[in-house]
């Protein structure tokens, strides 16, 4: 008799049947979850695992060093954080404020232009002869201003307030004073006994009318003199010449 033609007991071969059910089931089992395991991965297709697990434990040590922070460093960290929101809106604040004061600036000197210089300038600008005008109004935008009554205020060299006999000092008399030391741009050759914004002001020629009536040409009589200016001054000059 072989070994194939032996008989196997009932009990035995009943012990074997179970053995090997339960070997078929667990293998069962774990076809399964490889199959699971097999799906899951799926999902990690393309992923950086080992870059991930590298993140994952940065990240962990992160926590650790932020969780052995004392009470106190976590206060300092609050404060250096907020001062440096604090600054960072600070400075954007006053580059803003720079802008806006560059610009404000511009239009002021734009609205002096307009309102103080070039009113000025077509005020007294007919004294001058026109080759000079940049020079003279150069020197108008430097030393004539508006106060806040809307009123000029000429200066002088230095930048204060200009008086002439006690009085604070006009835009006609810094024609004046233009003309004593430029002479040249005026239109005329006298600065003063001309009719200049309906005043009358003492001529280059000194304080004697006469002389100075005897030394003009009939043109520059005819153009700073009235008709009776120019009777009674002639009458006064022929008195001076005739014999006494």
């Amino acid at each position: 008799m072989t070994d194939t033609d032996k008989i196997v007991p009932f009990d035995e071969h009943q012990q074997v049947v179970e053995k090997l059910d339960k070997t078929t089931a667990r293998a069962q089992r774990f076809e399964g979850k490889l199959t699971d395991l097999e799906r899951q991965l799926e999902q990690f297709k393309g992923v950086d695992l080992e870059g991930l697990k590298a993140a994952k434990e940065e990240l962990e040590i992160l926590r650790k060093q932020q969780a052995t922070k004392s009470p106190d460093d976590l206060e300092a960290w609050k404060k250096e954080e907020a001062e440096k929101i604090k600054n960072k809106v600070l400075s954007q604040t006053q580059s803003e404020i720079e802008r806006l004061s560059t610009e404000l600036a511009t239009k002021d000197q734009i609205l002096t232009e307009l309102t103080v210089v070039d009113k000025v300038t077509n005020e007294i600008g007919e004294n001058f002869n026109s080759d000079v005008m940049p020079f003279v109004k150069d020197i108008i935008r430097k030393r004539v201003k508006k106060n806040e009554d809307g009123e000029y205020v000429v200066l002088t060299e230095d930048g204060e307030p200009m008086y002439v006999s006690g009085k604070p000092a006009t835009p006609q008399n810094l024609v004046d004073e233009i003309g004593s030391k430029h002479a040249s741009f005026l239109k005329r050759q006298v600065s003063s006994g001309s009719k200049m914004n309906g005043t009358r002001t003492e001529t280059i020629f000194g304080g004697d009318k006469v002389a100075a009536y005897a030394k003009m040409t009939p043109e520059q009589r005819k153009a700073n003199l009235s008709r009776d200016e120019r009777g009674k001054l002639a009458s006064e000059l022929l008195k001076q010449a005739s014999p006494k």
